[in-house]
């Protein structure tokens, strides 16, 4: 589907595929954008750019995985893949990532907060039995 947005880009990502954060004056809120899904550009006279708080805008960067921000707060999640596939899935996690990996008897611990659990469950289930949540 198709839709019109009107959107204060606030940051740019060069990942792949390129992103961009933006204030949606629709949703009255940031979300993510990707470049390549753009049809058209144009400066619009109204509404006015909104212009949002850095630490807001890196707060919400850094809840998200893989260009995907949930509705709620970032949790905190672990979970446990065996060896050998544990340095795979650490070096392989979805963009964005920020976390923080633990060697353990028979594997590792990866530790991130996150809001986008969507994102992160999907990774975990494509592990299969090397993997299972701790929390």
């Amino acid at each position: 589907k198709v839709e019109t947005r009107c959107v204060s880009v606030q940051r740019i990502t060069y990942d792949v595929p390129q992103r961009f954060v933006g204030h949606c004056h629709k949703a009255r809120a940031l979300r993510w954008f990707r470049l390549d899904r753009v049809k058209r550009i144009a400066a619009a006279a109204s509404p006015p750019f909104v212009r949002v708080a850095a630490t807001e805008v890196e707060a919400f960067i850094a809840k998200s995985l893989d260009g995907f921000a949930g509705p709620r707060s970032a949790i905190l999640c672990e979970v446990f893949v065996t060896r050998p596939i544990a340095r795979w899935a650490a070096e392989n996690l979805p963009q964005g990532a920020r976390a923080s990996v633990t060697d353990v008897d028979h594997g590792q611990v990866i530790t991130l907060r996150t809001s986008a659990l969507e994102v992160l469950a999907r990774f975990v289930v494509g592990l299969g039995k090397d993997a299972r949540v701790l929390n």
